[in-house]
């Protein structure tokens, strides 16, 4: 036969009591105020500063974290190279095509084409070949 064991009720708890001083965390009247690095530290805080404005505020060591990992996965990726390489190198062909014609005058087919949505190209001035300024490119390299 089983044994009934009768439920206890709980024991009341005891009424919370504010700490004492001595345990309580420090307020900011009670912190030690800040004081100014030493001139020994001044040239690491420039750093500092400089690397945050270029890097935008994240740590240069986790940017060359996301880098070396981008550059990983891409590294055991062979057909992701392959796909890489292979639209350079159309992209290289059709902008040296595209100079070559600007260069000698000829009407020329953009590379690019903007979608419908974007209306920031729709301008005269951006259907017009620049030929004066690729003309005087040509003339500074030859």
């Amino acid at each position: 036969m089983s044994k009934i064991l009768p439920i206890k009720p709980p024991l009341p708890s005891k009424p919370k009591v504010a700490a004492k001083a001595s345990t309580r965390r420090h307020c900011a009247p009670e912190c030690a105020t800040y004081t100014h690095p030493s001139d020994d530290y001044m040239l690491d805080h420039m750093l500092h500063a400089a690397a945050a404005k270029v890097t935008g505020g994240l740590s240069p060591a986790s940017l060359a974290l996301g880098l070396f990992d981008w550059w990983e996965h891409l590294l055991f990726s062979p057909s992701k190279q392959q796909m890489l390489g292979i639209s350079m190198m159309n992209k290289t062909s059709q902008m040296g095509n595209y100079a070559m014609r600007a260069s000698n005058g000829m009407q020329a087919a953009p590379i690019i084409t903007p979608p419908p949505a974007d209306r920031r190209f729709n301008s005269d001035g951006w259907k017009a070949c620049p030929t004066a300024c690729i003309a005087n490119i040509c003339a500074i390299y030859s």
